[in-house]
């Protein structure tokens, strides 16, 4: 939560999100959360003919004047946290109210010229060669805005609302197989709007600010192999983070599983990721300790025998051979 508190600075221009600045230790990940709001608050209402898929005979050389038509529609390629996707979008005047118009854009992710990938797994497999591609992962995002306009000007409006909703199917064995589907909806609206904003009220601005990109997400890169040098002198304090997992998690399950509960394991399995078949085997010995019957019998071993049963799945979910070779020892022991 400290993190998100943190403010961020943002060029906004023609409904359009150019530029982010935020603190020069503001993570990653944090900033991308904050582009989720901004990315509802990009708008497209007067491309260039050039920007557009669908031509109207007009020189591409020249800006299209605004239209003052009451409806709209054409295709761009348009920015946004996922890439730079084609965009349908609908623009229509409200026959309720003056002013107001009413747009609707829809994403299509199978025509993008730059489409972000990050994958995020804990699972390990290998790839079954196969001539046939298929398409595990469709998307489908429309967003509805309320937008008070001014028609003289194009440049001048203002996003009353904006409706988000976004529809992800994963197909992970093929098109005939189980698929999963999520669904997600956002809004953001417009509370209260001044024209001129006290001091007290205004947002700090970020301390020794940084460029962070524009509107599509960034993911921290991925640290390069430690050396064997290096694995060995990190190795005492990957252990204590080990113990520190364990011990957490140990806890949160006798207690309540919380929100932090998935991350703390997705974190002991990458830890143990990082260990050799020697330290793996050493982690094995201290943590895992042979269970005796009596053992079993005995309500004191409780919390041995909570870490215990974590240290054996996080071994199995971890998919190295390293780590496979110390579970066959310890069932060969006896321990398992």
């Amino acid at each position: 939560r400290r993190q998100l508190q943190r403010p961020i600075r943002v060029r906004y221009v023609d409904g359009k999100v150019e530029k982010i600045e935020a603190e020069k230790d503001d993570p990653e990940w944090s900033v991308n959360i904050k582009r989720g709001p901004l990315n509802l608050l990009q708008i497209t209402r007067s491309p260039k003919n050039s920007e557009l898929l669908d031509k109207d005979g007009r020189e591409a050389t020249s800006n299209v004047a605004f239209d003052k038509s009451r409806e709209r529609l054409f295709r761009i390629m348009e920015p946004d946290v996922f890439g730079e996707c084609e965009t349908q979008y609908h623009i229509r005047d409200s026959q309720q109210e003056q002013n107001v118009q009413v747009v609707t854009k829809t994403k299509d992710f199978q025509n993008c010229r730059h489409r972000l990938e990050e994958y995020v797994s804990f699972m390990r497999g290998r790839a079954v060669r196969t001539n046939v591609r298929e398409q595990h992962i469709q998307s489908a995002v429309q967003t509805r805005m309320r937008v008070i306009s001014d028609r003289s000007r194009s440049e001048r409006f203002l996003i009353q609302q904006a409706d988000c909703r976004g529809e992800q199917v994963f197909r992970f064995l093929s098109e005939r197989g189980g698929e999963v589907v999520v669904f997600a909806k956002q809004i953001l609206q417009l509370t209260e709007a001044k024209s001129k904003i006290e001091e007290q009220d205004r947002i700090p601005e970020p301390s020794q600010p940084e460029p962070k990109g524009d509107l599509i997400f960034v993911f921290e890169k991925q640290k390069p192999q430690e050396s064997r040098e290096q694995s060995q002198e990190s190795f005492v304090e990957r252990k204590e983070r080990i113990t520190r997992l364990c011990d957490e998690l140990t806890r949160g399950l006798k207690e309540t599983i919380s929100e932090e509960t998935p991350m703390a394991w997705m974190k002991l399995v990458m830890e143990l990721r990082q260990l050799s078949a020697e330290q793996l085997k050493e982690v094995y010995q201290e943590k895992i300790p042979m269970i005796t019957k009596s053992s079993r019998e005995q309500t004191t071993e409780e919390q041995d025998s909570e870490t215990r049963k974590l240290l054996v799945d996080a071994f199995s979910m971890t998919g190295t051979e390293e780590a496979l070779k110390a579970l066959k020892d310890g069932i060969d022991e006896k321990g398992i």
